[in-house]
């Protein structure tokens, strides 16, 4: 029963407002090696697509290649990586020109981050929490774009051994269609 009231269309919000964003994480770590023998530099891009359920809750999906370089020595290589899932947003403040927010991951990737180094394996699950606010740019006409600023921290649920975290600071745009 809380389920049909929940998703019922007279709340005014189910399936009412969608909105899609993208952002850029730009990550580096020397791993305390003297400087310039070795360098770890990870871009990702995130984007996502998500529906507002209700007045202050969304539910969407996101993906995001990341690409790495790492420098050792004089020797360049270069790795690419994937992470998709779900994401649930809360708003805990919902005003039309500013929405500051709490967030649920659930993701699936082929990166292992470990305490010393990252390498490529399948099946890698990450659940993560993270927060962020996103501001109205365009004060006229449609308000519809926003800056997003915000970060995740996401945690390995496999049983691996030294293994690490993924923590992402969020840096991008997100576009609304649908109501306000």
């Amino acid at each position: 029963m809380l389920t049909h009231s929940f998703c019922q269309s007279d709340n005014g919000y189910f399936a009412k407002t969608a909105e899609v964003g993208s952002s850029i994480t730009y990550i580096w770590n020397d791993y305390n090696k003297p400087a310039g023998d070795f360098l770890y530099s990870e871009l990702t891009w995130n984007i996502n697509v998500k529906m507002k359920l209700h007045n202050r809750f969304w539910l969407g999906v996101q993906a995001a290649p990341i690409y790495a370089w790492i420098r050792d020595m004089d020797q360049i290589t270069t790795e690419n990586y994937h992470l998709f899932g779900l994401i649930t947003q809360f708003d805990i403040v919902s005003k039309k020109k500013f929405q500051l927010y709490v967030d649920g991951i659930f993701n699936r990737s082929n990166l292992l981050i470990l305490e010393e180094y990252n390498t490529k394996q399948a099946g890698i699950y990450y659940l993560g929490f993270g927060a962020g606010t996103n501001f109205l740019l365009n004060n006229k006409g449609r308000q519809n774009l926003f800056l997003e600023i915000g970060f995740n921290n996401s945690f390995i649920l496999n049983k691996i051994e030294k293994k690490s975290f993924y923590t992402q600071y969020i840096f991008g745009v997100n576009y609304r269609f649908g109501k306000k």
